[in-house]
């Protein structure tokens, strides 16, 4: 009896004082009787401490109440609930109250013991991941990658093909997990492409619509027979998705694709026909990536590309130009006039936690050469604007200017630092050409938001850097940062940051400037104040504008004689070193992408004189 008192099972414990409690007994829950009457310590069922998990203790007056508190306190155990009646009967409904409590109690405790039950398995499935992760690489660093062919779909024969021509999007949907794909293939049949058309393949999660590769292939590369192998920079991550491919393209007039059909078996049993590829997954890391991979494209294996909301596209708002074919929904179809512009408003884009904004531009129609396409970013603070120049004159962060080349253009805004809140995104196009009856039509697809720390390696808009060529030169940066790319109609400019620039013996922890151009006249615009590094000895004769001091090289053609006016020699040595770094620091970012080889070319940057390295000069 003294072991049942303490087993973790609920009891109920009446005072003897109490009548007809026998008969209220329940099965599984054992009834004791505490006599709390006289000056003998209590005692139940024998024993003179206190059980523990007791339900209910009842007793017949405020007397023993306070006598049943008492003995609970002094043996230190937790205090039940005390309900005072002098027959069992009339204790009945709270009896039956403490019992539904009991039930409820038990539902949550299951309920919580399945949910760390589950945590447990994801943790234990977690850490196997993990395990195997490092066991990977491990064999990684050790041999070759070997890839396993997850998935496959057998070409039917030479006469089993899909013809494709003019503009098509094909979804082709797999019974393949995401998880570990590291090389897609096709099977084209035949093709009659110029050299210039492509073929975009896109592997996307079938749940989420989350695009995790893709691959332009020109149709130089393509081959008129046999399987087109297109891989991954790295396997994909672990990701609970079902992979989807999309197949598409813009063909001209006597341009045709074929590619092989096969046949497969669904889940109920019926035979059904795709077009015929390959799914390869690896479980280490050593294997190059296709030359065809969209490495400037909307995602990177693992990255997660946001999709656009539908409530933004439903609400995006034409300021300026003829209204698209299709609103609410992607892709949008535009047309630009000779001469025009067209400027479509976002409202209200969440960006707290993204890094860039991507879009795509493809050319369906007229000349692409004529078409001028950017991205503007507008502070959410401010009122939507109605007006089209109110909208350009709001924007504080503009793409790079693209071209279509051949048909096809990629938008890219990387976010100057960290954006909180919503703001509004504005696409801006112009045709360049001046007879109105002149138009190019196009469509927009593809706008995608990059997360913060989804794309490998440092922040996107951090570019590592070299010495250039000339190592003569003695000049090193460890870091080239893009802050912010602006242009309108006269004045555009780059804001770059440098980290670490060394020039011989001299060193410069960090240097900030604006390459910037008005009207033909280059420039470049350096700055003091809150936010700002100390990079001068002493700071030129400068001017006071709304944002505080500012200095400008006004004219880089005449830099050697601006830089000669200075008085300190490391100054002299810094601004030397900076404009002999700029056609270096604009390839930079041209080859790692932010900007377009356009872009960089527009800036007529060439290589001058390397600096002298040292500060003696």
């Amino acid at each position: 009896m003294f072991a049942a008192l303490w087993t973790g099972m609920p009891k109920l414990l009446v005072s003897v004082a109490v009548t007809g409690a026998e008969p209220a007994g329940l099965p599984g829950i054992p009834l004791l009787r505490v006599n709390l009457a006289g000056d003998r310590p209590p005692e139940a069922g024998g024993q003179a401490r206190p059980p523990s998990d007791v339900l209910l203790a009842v007793v017949a007056s405020e007397a023993e109440a306070a006598r049943l508190r008492e003995w609970f306190d002094e043996a230190g155990e937790a205090m039940p609930a005390i309900h005072q009646a002098p027959q069992m009967s009339a204790a009945l409904p709270a009896l039956l109250q403490a019992l539904q409590s009991l039930a409820e109690g038990a539902v949550r405790r299951e309920a919580a013991l399945r949910g760390a039950l589950v945590a447990a398995r994801q943790e234990a499935e977690d850490t196997r991941e993990v395990l195997r992760d490092l066991q990977n690489r491990a064999i990684g660093e050790l041999g070759p990658d070997v890839r396993r062919l997850q998935l496959e779909r057998t070409p039917l024969g030479p006469d089993a093909e899909r013809a494709l021509s003019g503009r098509f999007a094909l979804d082709i949907t797999t019974s393949a997990a995401l998880s570990g794909i590291a090389a897609l293939a096709l099977h084209p049949a035949g093709h009659r492409m110029s050299p210039e058309e492509r073929l975009t393949v896109q592997l996307i999660g079938a749940e989420s619509g989350d695009i995790f590769g893709e691959w332009s292939v020109p149709g130089a590369a393509l081959p008129q027979g046999g399987w087109l192998h297109l891989d991954c920079p790295l396997p994909l991550p672990r990701i609970r998705e079902t992979a989807q491919l999309r197949l598409s393209g813009a063909l001209g007039a006597g341009s045709r694709l074929a590619l092989s059909e096969a046949e497969f078996e669904t889940e109920t049993g019926e035979i059904e026909t795709s077009i015929a590829f390959r799914i390869y997954t690896a479980q280490t890391v050593q294997h190059v990536p296709s030359p065809h991979w969209r490495a400037g494209g909307v995602a990177w294996p693992g990255v997660r590309a946001q999709a656009l909301p539908i409530a933004v596209l439903q609400d995006a708002r034409l300021l300026a130009g003829d209204a698209p074919e299709a609103e609410g929904s992607l892709p949008l179809r535009l047309r630009v006039t000779g001469g025009a512009s067209l400027l479509i408003l976002l409202p209200g884009v969440a960006l707290t936690g993204i890094s860039e904004v991507l879009a795509r531009l493809r050319c369906t129609g007229g000349d692409a050469g004529q078409l001028r396409a950017s991205l503007a970013l507008l502070p959410g603070a401010l009122p939507v604007p109605e007006e089209p120049d109110a909208a350009l004159a709001a924007a504080t962060l503009w793409s790079a200017h693209a071209v279509p080349e051949p048909v096809e253009a990629l938008l890219r805004l990387p976010l100057a630092g960290a954006v909180a809140g919503a703001a509004h995104l504005l696409i801006a196009l112009r045709h360049l050409g001046t007879d109105p009856l002149d138009f190019t039509s196009a469509e927009l697809d593809g706008v995608h938001l990059i997360p913060v720390g989804d794309t490998p390696g440092p922040d996107p808009r951090t570019l590592f850097g070299t010495a250039p060529p000339d190592q003569a030169s003695r000049v090193e940066f460890a870091r080239l940062r893009l802050d912010e790319v602006y242009q309108d109609a006269s004045y555009r400019h780059l804001d770059l940051s440098i980290e670490q620039l060394r020039a011989g013996a001299a060193i410069w922890p960090h240097v900030k400037f604006k390459l910037s151009e008005m009207r033909g006249v280059q420039a470049l615009e350096f700055r003091r104040g809150p936010g700002w590094p100390e990079m001068f000895r002493r700071f030129p004769d400068a001017k006071r504008d709304a944002y505080g001091e500012v200095w400008r090289l006004g004219d880089l053609t005449r830099a050697p004689s601006l830089i000669a006016a200075l008085a300190e020699e490391e100054d002299r040595l810094l601004l030397t070193t900076v404009v002999g770094l700029l056609p270096h620091l604009v390839q930079t970012l041209t080859t790692h992408g932010a900007l377009t080889p356009e872009a960089a070319a527009s800036w007529r940057l060439t290589r001058s004189a390397p600096p002298q390295g040292g500060a003696d000069g």
